[in-house]
């Protein structure tokens, strides 16, 4: 008989999401490398950011995450009840990263951030976490996102994204914003827009929104 596992239900603040993969390498051991190092650079991004005295930003990368090619989920129990409010400053930021981080690559993160109860063993197996959206959009909840005054999210609709563009461009390096913006999100997602004019719709009309706001005259 197999010897049951001690499982656990633990308040956490996570990210459930799925990688819509528009630039495949040319082997899934390449699309692996890829996507790895990426996460990887997002923490370095990450912790230079909370290093940079600039930022006036305290937070560190010290989250779990589980990378399967069908799904991201990333997340961190949280110490009461609530998030803190700085709980929730530093996971969405971090998730923030993420989402441009992979852009860059046309690799689109979809799925939601919610504060849930996940039920986890010693071993650090999660149960009953999973992402089905075909559309580009990284949701937040809506209690979540209006218990912090909806603050690192945007009405879209009627739901709540994650406002990620404003919430990395706040930061050191990241604040040429237009030229950081063109290179990193408007020409990757142009490159591909035509022929994923659907799941994209959604993550081209959140930008043109922010580029306009912004007057920086870019084509998206």
């Amino acid at each position: 008989m197999p010897k049951k596992s001690a499982l656990k239900e633990t308040t956490c603040l996570v990210a459930t999401l799925k990688p819509i993969m528009l630039s495949q390498k040319e082997n899934d051991l390449q699309n692996a490398q890829n996507v790895e190092g990426l996460y990887r650079y997002a923490i370095e991004l990450f912790d230079g950011i909370a290093k940079n005295e600039t930022n006036s930003f305290e937070g560190k990368f010290d989250y779990s995450v589980s990378i399967t090619p069908q799904q991201f989920l990333i997340y961190k129990k949280i110490k009461g009840d609530v998030a803190s409010e700085q709980e929730y400053e530093e996971f969405m930021t971090a998730i923030s990263i993420l989402q441009m981080v992979f852009i860059d690559e046309n690799i689109y993160l979809t799925g939601s951030v919610d504060l849930k109860k996940l039920i986890i063993s010693k071993e650090g197996i999660v149960w009953g976490c999973s992402s089905e959206n075909e559309v580009v959009r990284v949701s937040v909840g809506e209690a979540l996102s209006m218990q912090y005054g909806e603050k690192f999210t945007k009405k879209m609709g009627n739901h709540y994204i994650l406002d990620f563009l404003p919430t990395v461009y706040r930061f050191s390096p990241f604040k040429e914003e237009k030229g950081n913006m063109m290179r990193h999100i408007v020409n990757p997602i142009n490159s591909v827009k035509e022929e994923n004019a659907d799941i994209l719709g959604e993550l081209i009309t959140y930008c043109r929104e922010y580029i306009a706001e912004k007057k920086f005259g870019l084509e998206l």
